[in-house]
C-alpha cells in the first residue's frame, strides 16, 4: 500500500508505528482537554507539507501561511470546536520579504475563521535552514462546550461529505515528482466551520491516508463505514495527478482527498436537506472497518 508515497519519501507504516510503541495515533484529530471553567479546549499543530517547497518556489508566500493555518484549524474543526487563537512558530535561514507575508497569510486565516494570531515564533536558523527556504507551522486553539470524540458514529448512521477546494496540503512528495506542475495544484486550503457539521456524531478531515485511512477514525468496533464513490463528482485535479504521475486507482484513494475534505456521520433525522450523503455505517462481524463500493 502507498509504494509510490514511501518511494517519495513519505512512510505511514513507519510513523504509525512509532507512534504506536508511544501509546499515541497518527490519524486521530486535535488533542481535547478540560479547561478549569468546565468548558472543552482543542489545540492542533500542523503545516504545510512539502507544499511548502513549491510554493516558496512560486512566491506564493501568503498562501503558505494560509495553508499552515488552515491545516491546524480544520483539525479542531472536525472536534466541533471554534478556532480562537493562532500561534505560528516561522523558521528561515534569515529574515526576508517572506517572512511578512508568511504572517499575513497566517493572520488573514485568523480572520477568515474569526480567530486570532496572538503570537509565535520566528527563528533565523542559519546551518540549519537552506538560503531562500522557509518553513511555517502553525498551532490551532479553540473551545466547545463539548467536543466530538473520535470512533463515535453508529450503525445507521449517514456519512456526508463536504468538498475540497483541491488538493489542499497533502500528497505534494508524490506531486513533486511531476515534470510541470499547474498553479491549480496549489489551490488554497479550505477551512472548514463548526457550524458545517452541526448535529454530526462525529468529523474527520481528509488529510494524509485518504478517506480509507481517516474516515476509519469515525468507525467504532463492530461497525464499517462504506463510502460509495460514484455519490459525489471527483474533480479534473484529481485526474492530471493520476496521469501525470501514472499512479493507480488504489494508490490515488490512500493519499489523495480525491475532492472531499471532510466528512461527518449522522443521524439520518438529524440530515439537511442540502446534505452530500457519500456513504453509511453498517454493523459489521469482519475485522475491516472500511471499504467503498
Amino acid at each position: 500500500m502507498n509504494s509510490r508515497y514511501k518511494d517519495a519519501g513519505v512512510d505511514d507504516d513507519a510513523a504509525h508505528d512509532m507512534l504506536s510503541s508511544l501509546g499515541l495515533s497518527s490519524h486521530h484529530f486535535g488533542s481535547g482537554f478540560a479547561t478549569p471553567s468546565g468548558d472543552s479546549a482543542c489545540v492542533s499543530v500542523e503545516s504545510a507539507g512539502t507544499k511548502a517547497i513549491l510554493l516558496t518556489e512560486r512566491n506564493r508566500f501568503e498562501d503558505l501561511g494560509w495553508d499552515a493555518a488552515a491545516m491546524a484549524i480544520n483539525d479542531i474543526v472536525v472536534r466541533g470546536a471554534q478556532c480562537s487563537f493562532l500561534l505560528d512558530h516561522l523558521m528561515m535561514e534569515k529574515i526576508s520579504h517572506a517572512a511578512r507575508e508568511i504572517i499575513l497569510g497566517v493572520d488573514s486565516a485568523a480572520v477568515f475563521c474569526g480567530a486570532a494570531l496572538i503570537g509565535g515564533e520566528t527563528a533565523q536558523l542559519p546551518g540549519l535552514m537552506k538560503q531562500g527556504a522557509h518553513y511555517v507551522s502553525v498551532t490551532a486553539i479553540g473551545f466547545a462546550e463539548q467536543l466530538l470524540n473520535h470512533n463515535s458514529a453508529m450503525p445507521g448512521d449517514l456519512l456526508v461529505g463536504i468538498e475540497s477546494s483541491g488538493l489542499h496540503s497533502n500528497g505534494f512528495s508524490l506531486i513533486r515528482q511531476m515534470k510541470k506542475i499547474p498553479d491549480s495544484f496549489l489551490e488554497r486550503t479550505r477551512i472548514y466551520r463548526p457550524e458545517e457539521i452541526e448535529d454530526a456524531r462525529c468529523a474527520a478531515h481528509i488529510t494524509g491516508g485518504g478517506l480509507p485511512t481517516k474516515v476509519a477514525t469515525l468507525v467504532p468496533e463492530g461497525a464499517c463505514a462504506v463510502i460509495e464513490k460514484g455519490s459525489w463528482t471527483v474533480p479534473g485535479v484529481f485526474d492530471e495527478v493520476r496521469q501525470g504521475l501514472d499512479l493507480d486507482e488504489e494508490e490515488m484513494w490512500s493519499v489523495f482527498n480525491m475532492g472531499i475534505g471532510l466528512v461527518y456521520a449522522i443521524n439520518p433525522e438529524d440530515l439537511k436537506t442540502d446534505a452530500m450523503v457519500i456513504g453509511r455505517i453498517e454493523e459489521s462481524e469482519a475485522s475491516a472497518n472500511f471499504r467503498f463500493i
